[in-house]
């Protein structure tokens, strides 16, 4: 069985070519705020993440046209005036060519407080020549904010070197748990335990790994490969998900406390690619690379098949696809919902816990969902995030 995973809110757009375009971060995009402070905190200079535009023609790392826009929430960013974001020049990520520079920011403060304990995103809009002719993308990724006193602790997952795509054969990604609690503090990884799962299936407990001469603690280690085992092989993108356990003892009462942290790892040097295709209607006719952000009265479907990295054609033998629904919180909605189909499990060690089967279109060999503005407000708290699963 093959198992292929994404998420809903990183968009990738596609106009029938094969150009892939994805926002990545070189640090995990998660913040939490305490009383105490924001946890990581973003002002100091060695935690700010870097997001960057990855774009990718047929199987080519390319940069993005000059001039295109960055947005905060869906408002284009001041660099002059704004305090929290800056432009890096002549950033060029892990396995991109020498030389070759993509559009890049840096957050450089908190944007955790505590009337901001929910979800943000950081949009980019640009373009790419191909074939001599323009072609526009427009793509989103979310900045998860939340309070650390709601459940007592955060967990994040960092990937050593900072990157989560694999680029060559053979490649090895190493990721480490970094928990912290409401205090701001760090806690340390002698104290908690993790579990690991990709695509829903364990991989094992997090244990010491050693990469480039350092070792990391709670942590686990996947390839492109099966050098690990198949368990551990990357196909195309993965989900990535770290439970952990964190037992403490306050005022002479003890407690166990749990956290879940999800990340994805992206193995472009494989020939299959989930493409994902939004179209924003307002009740009319839809528009190809719509925005993620709806207003009321609009509805977005996500079109999603599988192709290879080359051709977009949708591959008709991959039928099954299903989609597991978090709230803004992280939760997962288990309930039944109106124009939806029912949850295959909610059981939550069961593999297909939360996931719910997209119908499927064969006149197109692609899958639909369906969100409409009233559902993502009402039953999601108004952000919603979404991972996908195609089984073959």
């Amino acid at each position: 069985m093959s198992t292929i995973s994404n998420k809903i809110f990183v968009e990738a757009i596609d106009d029938g070519s094969t150009l892939h375009a994805q926002l990545l971060s070189d640090k995990p995009l998660s913040q939490g705020y305490t009383s105490n402070g924001c946890v990581p905190n973003w002002n100091t200079a060695a935690n700010r993440p870097v997001v960057y535009v990855d774009l990718i023609s047929g199987s080519d790392r390319v940069p993005a046209n000059s001039g295109g826009t960055w947005t905060y929430n869906g408002t284009p960013i001041d660099f002059a005036n704004d305090t929290r974001f800056e432009l890096v020049n002549n950033y060029t990520p892990l396995g991109y060519p020498s030389g070759v520079y993509v559009p890049a920011i840096r957050i450089k403060a908190n944007l955790a407080s505590n009337t901001n304990v929910n979800t943000d995103t950081i949009g980019y809009s640009g373009s790419y020549t191909l074939g001599g002719s323009a072609v526009p993308f427009s793509i989103t990724t979310f900045v998860r904010i939340t309070g650390v006193m709601s459940n007592g602790i955060l967990g994040l997952i960092e990937f050593v070197n900072g990157s989560n795509v694999i680029t060559t054969k053979g490649q090895k990604k190493t990721m480490r748990a970094r928990l912290y609690g409401a205090d701001g503090q760090e806690i340390s990884a002698s104290q908690f335990t993790t579990q690991w799962y990709m695509n829903d299936v364990l991989l094992g407990a997090g244990a010491n790994v050693t990469d480039g001469g350092t070792t990391y603690n709670q942590a686990m280690q996947v390839a492109e490969d099966d050098s690990l085992g198949a368990a551990k092989e990357i196909t195309d993108n993965a989900i990535i998900k770290c439970v952990f356990t964190y037992n403490t003892t306050s005022s002479g009462q003890s407690a166990t406390l749990n956290d879940t942290a999800y990340e994805s790892i992206d193995d472009q040097t494989d020939p299959e690619q989930m493409y994902i295709q939004a179209v924003v209607s307002n009740g009319g006719a839809g528009q190809d690379g719509g925005g993620m952000t709806l207003h009321k009265g609009q509805s977005v479907t996500f079109r999603v098949w599988m192709g290879t990295m080359d051709d977009s054609t949708p591959d008709p033998t991959w039928t099954d696809f299903y989609v597991r629904l978090h709230k803004s919180d992280g939760s997962v909605v288990t309930a039944n919902i109106a124009g939806l189909n029912n949850v295959q499990s909610t059981v939550t060690t069961n593999e297909m816990y939360g996931y719910r089967k997209l119908d499927w279109l064969s006149a197109n060999n692609w899958a639909v969902l369906t969100l409409p503005y009233d559902m993502v407000k009402d039953t999601f708290d108004k952000y919603l995030t979404g991972y996908l699963k195609a089984i073959k």
